[in-house]
Formats: C-alpha cells, sequence, structure tokens
C-alpha cells in the first residue's frame, strides 16, 4: 500500500464492482481449480471480513466484487479499508494472498 486509492465506492450503490488481476512475476496467475475470497478490514475499527469473489476469467487471472455485498462496509459504512484477495488451490488448500505485501487501499463515500 502506497497511499494511493486502489478502490472507490459510494455506500448504497449496487452496480459498482471492485476488480482484480492476480499476478506473479508480472506474470496472469491462472485460477484454475482455485476458489477466491476477498478480504475487506475497517482502518478504523475491527477486524478482517471476508466474502467469496468471482472468477472473471481464470486463464486471465481476473477477478471481481461487488462491495454492496459486504456486509461490514454497510455496516461500517464512510471510511479507508484494507483490502486484499486471498486465492485457494483447491487441490490441497494452499492459499496466496494478493497483493502480497500490504494491503490495497479502498474509500467509501458516505451518502449525502
Amino acid at each position: 500500500m502506497d497511499g494511493t486509492l486502489d478502490y472507490e465506492y459510494a455506500a448504497g450503490d449496487t452496480l459498482q464492482t471492485w476488480g482484480y488481476t492476480c499476478k506473479v512475476d508480472d506474470e496472469a496467475y491462472s485460477l484454475t481449480g482455485h476458489t477466491v475470497r476477498i478480504r475487506i478490514y475497517p482502518l478504523s475499527v475491527g477486524a478482517w471480513s471476508e466474502y467469496a469473489a468471482t472468477v472473471v476469467s481464470a486463464a486471465a487471472g481476473t477477478v471481481s466484487f461487488a462491495p454492496s455485498d459486504a456486509a461490514i462496509i454497510v455496516s461500517t459504512g464512510a471510511g479507508f479499508y484494507g483490502v486484499v484477495w486471498e486465492v485457494t488451490r483447491t487441490s490441497d488448500g494452499k492459499i496466496l494472498t494478493f497483493p502480497d505485501t500490504g494491503y490495497l487501499l479502498a474509500k467509501v463515500h458516505g451518502l449525502g
């Protein structure tokens, strides 16, 4: 995390999705045979919450998530959140986390 926003979200929007391309050594990481979860942490309070994410293209390593599906965002509201994507290989349960250091930064805007 370098202080730049990776995602922004207006609380209450239901059409927005967050996307990410999982890469290892600057190459797309194949998600074939993997499940993906997004982990979200409100930086002001609380602990990590996990939600199922969607694999958009297994070959391209792309995933997405609708932030309106995150109960932690709905209950905590406006503020900054840490975000990581957790990829689990189904054959042996081994996990890779993206990004591999730190977290992505999301800002949630409150309504009016």
